[in-house]
């Protein structure tokens, strides 16, 4: 059943349903409370061209379909946010965040993102050689 939803931005879309009505309901609920599809997407990209910005760093617009790249976007950002996390046993926060938006610079198709998404390391492999001279770099600075 299709259902048209108030979201939390004020933005209107149109969400197909199906289940049981007490969970449509919760489901209901529960979208109204978040934001739209295109703020979502938005929210996400600014995310990851903050995080670009404080490590000195600008990140490409990705290839791919608009679909394709929304979803390599969001990808890129919780990578960006994952290795952050991983690098920072090595080195400072700041650092660590550098050393991910370089890496994450070097990938520029949605489908590079989208293939190894469910690979963390996938980049880091394809790209050992980047990935050493950018640790070192950014160790000795």
């Amino acid at each position: 059943m299709k259902y048209e939803v108030t979201h939390s931005c004020n933005h209107t879309e149109t969400h197909e349903l199906v289940g049981p009505g007490a969970e449509r309901e919760r489901k209901l609920k529960w979208l109204a409370s978040t934001v739209c599809s295109e703020c979502y997407k938005a929210q996400k990209l600014n995310a990851a061209q903050s995080a670009a910005q404080s490590a000195g760093v600008q990140l490409p617009k990705l290839e791919g379909s608009d679909k394709q790249t929304a979803w390599a976007e969001d990808i890129r950002s919780r990578w960006i946010d994952e290795m952050t996390t991983a690098f920072a046993q090595g080195a400072t926060t700041e650092q660590a965040r550098r050393i991910a938006v370089r890496l994450a610079a070097l990938v520029t198709t949605a489908r590079e993102w989208i293939d190894s998404r469910g690979d963390s390391k996938a980049i880091l492999r394809v790209r050992r050689s980047e990935y050493e001279a950018i640790v070192k770099e950014e160790t000795q600075s």
